[in-house]
């Protein structure tokens, strides 16, 4: 049996938890926008959603720093991330494994190596992975043998080994390995 003021109470508290999540997310939107225009990025949005997120990030070529990434970390819907040709290092990767709404990630050119890999393992959406021109190895690769969406990687560059791939195709056998 339900006491006569629960609803009510429930109602009253869901209608004052809910603006200020939404005005929080807005404040999180606001400052990444910031953030990627001071460091000469780009952003899309998608109108189609709710709230019109940000969806993709192209910082190629900035001075984007590790630290910088926690401010994309609230971008729940954040699906393409391209650091591409920046300072990023393996502890920028702590970041990047929050960001579990990834499909595409791209890496070329960055100081990511194996053990920064390792924080790409929850990322059960990512289905595109650029590791060109990096120092990955084929110890790397297997950090990246549970990510079953993974449909294509560049490994251009790197110093993974045929016998790293063989064994990365082995649990992942629909991966396109561009090398």
């Amino acid at each position: 049996m339900t006491r006569p003021g629960y609803f009510f109470s429930l109602a009253v508290a869901v209608s004052i938890v809910l603006p200020v999540r939404s005005q929080n997310d807005q404040a999180a939107v606001e400052k990444a926008i910031a953030l990627i225009k001071e460091l000469n990025g780009t952003y899309e949005i998608d109108e189609t959603i709710p709230g019109k997120p940000i969806v993709k990030i192209n910082l190629n070529g900035t001075k984007v720093r590790n630290q910088h990434l926690a401010t994309f970390v609230p971008l729940k819907n954040l699906r393409d991330l391209n650091l591409g040709s920046t300072l990023i290092t393996n502890s920028g990767m702590q970041y990047v494994k929050m960001m579990t709404g990834l499909r595409t990630l791209d890496l070329q050119r960055t100081a990511v190596r194996d053990e920064g890999l390792r924080y790409l393992k929850g990322l059960e959406k990512l289905q595109l992975l650029n590791l060109d021109n990096t120092e990955v190895t084929d110890k790397g690769l297997e950090y990246l043998k549970s990510l079953k969406l993974l449909g294509n990687i560049n490994l251009r560059q790197t110093k993974v080994t045929d016998a790293g791939i063989r064994s990365l195709k082995k649990a992942l056998p629909e991966l396109n390995v561009l090398r």
